[in-house]
């Protein structure tokens, strides 16, 4: 047997502990001198919390169908996978695990579901995710988060169908943009990555934007189901939005060539 026995595998583990514990008080050190060590209200601030703060948001700012659309994503499974968690502690591999272990757990319930069904199921965890953004941006703004996390690209969705545009044929089409038409790129990256319709983009006016809380809000009656529907906006969109409604009033269209003519309509051959 070795001489050092158990009592030497202990001291082992204490002087390993006592180092990492060591290097732990060096980063906090360090982050306390360059002022990046959050708040301690910050860090104990639960996913639940950045909840109530939203509805409390969009029921204030006389938004209820959103709120009722946040609301019904959280009851139905935002609560139970991330409420009780500190809100900073949420990183990417949480969130594709999110996706991961909702998609696993439809397919063990049903596991004849069809493709069309399966579709539906990826779009509801999308919509989940899409109601977490929306939570995490609104803890930022109120200073409860100092960081978004990065989200995961969305699930293919009901969007995932026979006529869908590959990413090697969407990229395609951004390369084959000119340098002054930004705002053909920012149609089809918001069409591609969201699902948008056709009208929806086209009729997209400036105020129904919100780059700060990252959303757009298309009303009632503007949709095919003449529901109200917020979507997100993507980091990659916001460079390309800012360059669209520069200098524009909130009535006026968002997606416009230079001259500031309305875009109407695509023809067969790609003109307009």
């Amino acid at each position: 047997m070795n001489s050092r026995g158990v009592s030497g595998r202990r001291a082992a583990t204490d002087e390993d502990e006592y180092r990492i514990a060591g290097r732990l008080l060096k980063k906090r050190i360090g982050a306390k001198r360059n002022n990046t060590l959050p708040p301690l209200t910050q860090s104990r601030v639960t996913v639940a919390e950045l909840y109530d703060d939203e509805i409390a948001y969009l029921t204030n700012s006389g938004k209820p169908k959103t709120a009722a659309w946040v609301k019904s994503r959280w009851d139905l499974r935002l609560s139970d996978a991330f409420g009780a968690r500190r809100a900073r502690e949420i990183r990417l591999a949480d969130l594709v695990a999110y996706q991961t272990q909702r998609m696993d757990a439809y397919r063990e319930k049903f596991p004849g579901a069809t493709t069309k069904k399966l579709a539906a199921c990826e779009t509801a965890v999308n919509s989940d995710l899409a109601a977490l953004r929306m939570m995490f941006y609104k803890g930022k703004e109120l200073d409860k988060v100092d960081t978004v996390p990065t989200f995961p690209k969305k699930l293919p969705g009901s969007l995932e169908r026979e006529g869908t545009v590959t990413d090697e044929m969407f990229q395609a089409m951004l390369n084959g943009c000119k340098a002054d038409e930004i705002w053909l790129k920012t149609f089809l990256l918001m069409s591609h990555t969201w699902g948008y319709r056709l009208r929806e983009l086209l009729k997209l006016q400036v105020a129904r934007g919100n780059l700060k809380e990252r959303t757009v809000y298309l009303p009632p009656r503007s949709t095919k189901n003449r529901k109200p529907r917020p979507i997100p906006i993507s980091e990659a969109e916001v460079p390309l939005l800012l360059s669209c409604i520069e200098g524009k009033a909130i009535n006026d269209f968002v997606l416009t060539p230079e001259d500031g003519e309305r875009v109407r309509d695509f023809a067969s051959d790609g003109t307009i």
